[in-house]
């Protein structure tokens, strides 16, 4: 259960919720662990909870395989790394074939089962990415010049320079 108190939790759990029930309703190999349901609640006049229910895997995560690797309880031959590997690529690729980028992909977010197949799970930082055509298309019609370019440069580096700034300013009461 997630406290959605703050507008950010919620644009993040949503954004999570949309991207798991779209990725459930199109893997058809399991890459993922499904969307079963969501459920959100008030629980007092300005706080929010939500629950995600997400199908059970079987397995293990890639971080307890690894260690049980290292600490010899695991006998780990080069076909099974070559399966893991070949699996999680696997995963990747039908991921980002459907326009999502994890950005949390690490161990602890990759379970194996015995059959050495990989399910990703953990979308909470997961974004859709636009269609690689559409990108080709709109830089097409709209070329930036140098000016627009060093505009856009200064407009970064202030926006910068105003988070450090801020960072200054927090850190005596951190």
């Amino acid at each position: 259960m997630s406290d959605l108190t703050s507008y950010s939790h919620l644009k993040q759990m949503l954004r999570q919720v949309t991207i798991l029930k779209e990725l459930s309703r199109i893997d058809e190999y399991n890459y993922i662990a499904r969307l079963l349901d969501f459920y959100w609640a008030q629980a007092a006049s300005d706080s929010y909870y939500a629950l995600i229910v997400m199908e059970f895997v079987e397995g293990r995560t890639l971080k307890n395989f690894i260690e049980d690797a290292n600490n010899k309880t695991l006998e780990l031959s080069s076909e099974m790394v070559n399966k893991i590997i070949f699996n999680l690529l696997s995963a990747v690729n039908f991921i980002h074939q459907a326009n999502v980028l994890h950005r949390d992909i690490k161990p602890d977010n990759i379970i194996i089962n015995d059959n050495l197949e990989i399910t990703l799970v953990d979308f909470g930082l997961a974004r859709t990415s636009p269609d690689p055509e559409a990108i080709k298309e709109l830089a097409k019609e709209t070329p930036i010049s140098k000016k627009d370019k060093k505009a856009m440069g200064n407009m970064l580096n202030d926006q910068r320079e105003e988070r450090k700034s801020r960072r200054r300013d927090l850190s005596p009461h951190i």
